[in-house]
């Protein structure tokens, strides 16, 4: 597995929905909002958003996609990270995101955040993060729905 940190280009956007479309943890909404930032991405050459893209044989197995958070200077948010069903438990998450911040390290930002659901089926990547030493820092109640919290994780850098 290979992972790139290279710009997009449009024959990465079906790659990417593959990803997204394996994944039974996301619903149709979500995916389009995910697609449509690669699509923005790609429409302002590569702007705000970031994508670090792991690869099999050229083909995406997964990715993550972040970004600065706005109004803030050395913040930055992580918005997607998936990987195709196919190639789960095999440490691509991890590399992914391991990637990401040592980018952000290296651009001296000082703090990442995430911000999740709390049903079931996002449960794996709670426990992806705590494992990866981003702590729950807030919660909403009924934020996306009744009865589906907005969870936030943070994780401080460069101290």
């Amino acid at each position: 597995m290979q992972i790139k940190t290279t710009l997009l280009i449009l024959s990465d956007r079906n790659g990417i929905e593959q990803v997204l479309r394996s994944d039974s943890t996301f619903n149709e909404s979500e995916i389009t909002v995910a697609s449509e930032l690669v699509d923005e991405t790609l429409e302002k050459a590569n702007g705000d958003y970031c994508f670090v893209i792991g690869y099999d044989n050229e083909k995406i197995v997964g990715y993550i996609c972040y970004g600065p958070t706005p109004m803030t200077n050395s913040t930055y948010d992580l918005y997607w990270i998936a990987v195709h069903k196919s190639h789960r438990h095999q440490g691509i998450a991890s590399k992914l995101l391991q990637t990401m911040e040592t980018l952000l390290i290296e651009a001296k930002a000082t703090g990442i955040r995430i911000e999740t659901s709390e049903l079931e089926n996002y449960h794996a990547a709670q426990k992806f993060y705590g494992r990866h030493n981003y702590k729950e820092v807030g919660r909403i109640s009924n934020f996306y729905h009744n009865n589906d919290a907005l969870v936030i994780y943070f994780k401080h850098v460069n101290l």
